[in-house]
């Protein structure tokens, strides 16, 4: 199940509207990001994403912020280099390298 941890109850993708009837006010912003693009949620924002296909990668600010980000970037990119264990294919699949 995909309850946002359990935050507010609600399945976002398949609201019980007897359940949670306020979940009809809610205010809802839907879009697709698309292959090189990034989606912004700013702090506390309480949000909900699904991925339509993949390879996706979703980071969060419990990963990254401004301390470690510079880190970050530099693993993933880590994770594209051809790995000689792995028959040195890339960890990462090619398309996001």
């Amino acid at each position: 199940s995909h309850l946002m941890y359990g935050r507010g109850g609600v399945d976002v993708f398949d609201p019980d509207y007897d359940k949670a009837p306020d979940f009809l006010k809610a205010s809802c912003y839907d879009g697709v990001v698309h292959p090189g693009e990034m989606v912004f949620y700013p702090g506390q924002w309480w949000h909900a994403t699904q991925t339509l296909s993949s390879p996706t990668v979703s980071l969060s600010s419990l990963v990254v912020d401004q301390q470690c980000w510079k880190d970050v970037v530099a693993a993933m990119k880590a994770e594209c280099i051809p790995n000689p264990k792995n028959e040195n294919k890339t960890n990462f699949p090619a398309i996001m390298c």
